[in-house]
């Protein structure tokens, strides 16, 4: 005896489907947590790399100088990081924390609002 045909088609999800599904589902999630995660981490980091940033550049310039002199470029490398980073880390800390502190502009849009000085 046969089965009567149902009047619902199943449908039929492969696993690679469900795993593309996944990844867009914690693409948006991350996109809409990432904000307000990222302000809460650069809190805490941003207290504590105006102690450690004239540690870590003067590290990275020994490093960088050590590599010189010994001519080890693995070195030379490492210091140049270090610098870098000590300084990306500077920039970014002063940047955004004067973004957060005047909120959220366009450049220019001060001389479209009437009065603004």
């Amino acid at each position: 005896m046969m089965a009567a045909a149902s009047r619902h088609a199943a449908v039929t999800v492969s696993a690679r489907e469900i795993i593309v599904a996944l990844i867009v589902v914690v693409i948006i999630a991350a996109m809409l947590a990432g904000p307000v995660l990222g302000e809460a981490l650069f809190g805490r980091v941003s207290k504590a790399a105006g102690r450690a940033a004239p540690g870590t550049f003067f590290l990275g310039l020994g490093v960088l100088l050590l590599g010189v002199i010994a001519e080890v470029r693995v070195l030379d490398i490492a210091g140049a990081c270090l610098l870098a980073a000590c300084l990306l880390g500077v920039i970014l800390d002063k940047y955004l924390t004067a973004c957060r502190d005047r909120g959220p502009r366009l450049p220019g849009s001060h001389r479209l609002i009437v009065g603004a000085q």
